[in-house]
């Protein structure tokens, strides 16, 4: 048993954690500790994401994070270090007729700050993709993106800190977060307590258990089951490029050899992070017929299993990213839906930017006090 002293604790060891560290690394100010219960970046929603990389979104606060994030995956070893496995691929999302206006609006705003995006609407193949659309649908392009690996990218992280000084440990559990009198004091783990100003939790769909205990109140997040299912392509069908499809709800991209993995959203809430789930079958037959509109070989291409993982999901759609209100020094930063991946080194950014405010806060109020 133990117990250390730190300005920051971090709850979570995933790649959004593993950002946070890697943020507050980057300034210095802050003596903090990451703490993740398993392995970093090696279990949950991180170890089972596709890792896609891309800016543009239907809503501006999420392709601002996104745009944001990006220049940090595409100069990551100059920015970290090492590398976090980026791949430009170029990218597709596609959107249904009826949001034309909104889409010009948002891709000439981005392109503003950049030319990144192109867009077109009608049938064909969007863009050489590989990807089929309806004569109403919208395809935007983004050359740029692609993906990443998101295991490598939160381990690259927490070396990165290391490196800066800051602390991460392994195999520690946090059970408890400690908060007197509205303000949050530190953790208590499976191997000791430890105290600090600020408590960061960055743990996912673990995320809602842990704070409401802190609490006393519902939090904003549910857990929610995502299910990704490989299907082998037909030998000389070329690999489509990967796609988002805000029409149909599906997305996917390419795996290992001719396997490409397709996902569609899973309407089961309020799941067990701590159960592992099965592969749905029936889930994965009713992702091949939607799949089927966009990418014609899927109808009788051979199954090849899938992957269950699920994440948290925030009720607002934008993730819970900031202070808990009535307690002073407690950040949360979860709830990104499967998406957070792509938009981790610009929440990691607002959440090491707030710690920092937070902690200039206490120590000027200490310092009145000595006075």
């Amino acid at each position: 048993m133990f117990s250390k002293t730190y300005d920051a604790v971090i709850v979570g060891g995933g790649v959004i954690g593993a950002s946070i560290l890697a943020q507050i690394a980057r300034s210095g100010q802050i003596k903090t500790v990451l703490l993740e219960k398993m392995s970093f970046g090696m279990n949950g929603p991180t170890a089972k994401s596709g890792g896609m990389l891309r800016t543009y979104h239907p809503d501006s606060y999420l392709s601002d994070l996104a745009y944001e994030s990006m220049p940090h995956f595409m100069n990551f070893e100059q920015l970290y270090g090492s590398s976090c496995g980026y791949t430009k691929t170029g990218l597709i999302v596609v959107e249904p007729a009826e949001r034309l206006d909104a889409v010009k609006k948002e891709v000439e705003r981005i392109n503003r700050q950049s030319p990144v995006l192109e867009w077109k609407q009608g049938p064909g193949d969007a863009f050489g993709s590989s990807i089929c659309t309806g004569k109403q649908d919208i395809a935007i392009f983004e050359e740029r993106a692609g993906y990443a690996n998101p295991s490598l990218t939160a381990q690259a992280w927490v070396n990165f800190s290391r490196g800066c000084g800051m602390d991460a440990m392994e195999g520690i559990a946090v059970t408890e977060l400690m908060v007197k009198n509205g303000k949050a004091t530190g953790v208590r783990t499976t191997a000791g307590n430890i105290a600090a100003d600020i408590i960061i939790v960055a743990a996912g769909a673990w995320s809602k258990k842990i704070v409401e205990q802190a609490i006393g109140r519902s939090a904003p997040i549910r857990s929610k089951a995502i299910q990704m299912d490989a299907f082998i392509r037909p030998d000389k069908t070329e690999a489509p490029l990967p796609f988002t499809d805000y029409t149909n709800q599906l997305y996917g991209k390419q795996g290992a050899g001719s396997v490409h993995m397709i996902g569609l959203p899973v309407d089961q809430w309020d799941i067990d992070p701590d159960q592992e789930e099965a592969v749905d079958p029936v889930l994965a037959e009713h992702t091949r017929v939607c799949a089927a509109g966009r990418l014609d070989w899927v109808k009788g291409a051979l199954y090849a299993g899938g992957k269950r993982s699920f994440d948290a999901y925030c009720t607002n759609g934008r993730g819970w990213t900031g202070q808990v209100d009535g307690v002073e020094g407690l950040l949360v930063c979860t709830g990104w839906g499967g998406g957070g991946f792509k938009v981790a080194p610009a929440v990691g950014k607002i959440i090491a930017e707030l710690a920092e405010k937070c902690l200039d806060r206490k120590r000027k109020v200490f310092q009145i006090k000595e006075c």
